[in-house]
């Protein structure tokens, strides 16, 4: 992390919108670090955890999916859950 990160000058929004921008670019590994670097300052950011997870769980990638959230202090797996759980229920049905 950065000096200015570390000193909490940098807010996990622009981490999320800069995922946002490099998810639709296509770039989807540096998408989901930047929603990672989001969650490492917000543990429970909801649109970071969401993103992050649907990327992962489009490619098939559900455990790390599952997984987000569960950095130290992370309070956010259990939301991140119920969408894996509403997206499996949607692809079910």
């Amino acid at each position: 992390m950065t000096k200015a990160v570390r000193a909490g000058c940098v807010k996990p929004a622009l981490f999320y919108n800069r995922g946002n921008l490099l998810r639709d670019a296509g770039r989807l590994t540096e998408a989901i670090a930047s929603y990672d670097m989001a969650l490492r300052l917000d543990p429970a950011y909801p649109e970071a955890l969401r993103a992050g997870g649907l990327i992962l769980s489009d490619l098939g990638h559900h455990a790390s999916a599952r997984n987000r959230g569960k950095f130290p202090g992370g309070r956010g797996s259990q939301r991140l859950e119920s969408v894996i759980q509403a997206m499996n229920d949607s692809a079910a049905a």
